[in-house]
């Protein structure tokens, strides 16, 4: 096959994910300055003490707060969640995307369930030869968040779930495959 068969693949996030999420960052961060203001006032804290409802409400509403922020922030950059191509995998679905993978850093790919509940959760599972080669090249918060996942054996690669594209992950991950095959023996 030749270069041609493979042409460059932008696969977007799923814009209504991104709003449902969003939306939901907004209300966890407007119930959490209702505690706040609850916790303020000083009155009417029920079983909790008025302080603990403050602190609760400062840390939440940072938290959802800043979620909200990169949520809208992500809504308004419209920049390609995943891109295939003949030198790799561009990788921007998440907080603690890899970015650029070359195919030949690339050991497997697979599509697993990670459910540990009854309800499905499916991901793709790309397993790199060093991911902590790539988590050095992340930014501060980045690099922490994914130093932690790589505590556990059965995440050390990019991760690709469902919520971070706008197509089938199955669809997704043969595309993955079709080009790395072809890719990872000629870089």
């Amino acid at each position: 096959m030749s270069k041609g068969d493979f042409p460059e693949i932008i696969i977007y996030a799923s814009r209504r994910r991104l709003i449902l999420a969003w939306l939901i960052s907004i209300g966890f961060t407007t119930f959490s300055l209702w505690l706040l203001y609850l916790g303020a006032r000083g009155e009417d804290c029920g079983p909790y003490s008025c302080s603990v409802m403050q602190v609760t409400g400062v840390l939440a509403s940072a938290f959802f707060g800043w979620a909200s922020f990169l949520f809208t922030r992500r809504l308004v950059r419209r920049k390609p969640a995943l891109v295939i191509n003949s030198e790799g995998l561009l990788h921007n679905t998440s907080l603690t995307s890899f970015g650029q993978i070359d195919w030949r850093d690339i050991t497997s790919v697979r599509h697993e369930n990670v459910s540990r509940t009854l309800v499905p959760a499916y991901r793709i599972l790309i397993e790199l030869r060093d991911p902590e080669l790539h988590v050095q090249q992340m930014t501060l918060i980045k690099n922490f968040i994914a130093n932690i996942s790589l505590l556990f054996p059965q995440d050390r690669g990019a991760q690709i779930n469902r919520a971070g594209i706008d197509r089938p992950l199955r669809d997704v991950e043969s595309l993955i495959r079709r080009y790395w095959i072809e890719f990872r023996k000629n870089r």
